[in-house]
């Protein structure tokens, strides 16, 4: 009997008892519909973010324009005001008269002078 009691005892050894799976509780799989979602967020990102910045560059060129166009307009008043003073120096009725009389040999007659009421 001893024999017989020896091989129950060894086919005890070699059948192994299934092992609790802790590492599938721990492992989690990304579906395809997580993929697809975070796939999507990401393009989303990446599109609002090129949006962005070429939006930031967009007002950055206009008020690069709107300064210069502010700067040209400086300018032209500058130039329209040196314009402004040289005709009121040459509108002078004295200036007038006297190139009327000087240069172009012309005479002043105080009685063909008509003058216009309004």
């Amino acid at each position: 009997m001893s024999n017989l009691a020896y091989k129950v005892q060894q086919q005890r050894t070699f059948v192994e008892q299934p092992k609790p799976t802790e590492d599938r509780l721990f492992k989690r799989k990304i579906t395809k519909g997580e993929k697809f979602l975070w796939t999507l967020a990401v393009c989303g990102l990446f599109l609002a973010s090129v949006y962005l910045v070429s939006t930031y560059a967009t007002v950055f060129t206009l008020n690069e324009e709107i300064e210069q166009l502010q700067s040209d307009l400086k300018t032209q008043e500058k130039v329209n005001g040196e314009l402004e003073q040289q005709v009121a120096k040459l509108s002078r009725p004295e200036r007038i008269f006297s190139i009327a009389k000087n240069e172009l040999g012309m005479t002043f007659k105080e009685n063909s002078v008509k003058v216009i009421g309004k």
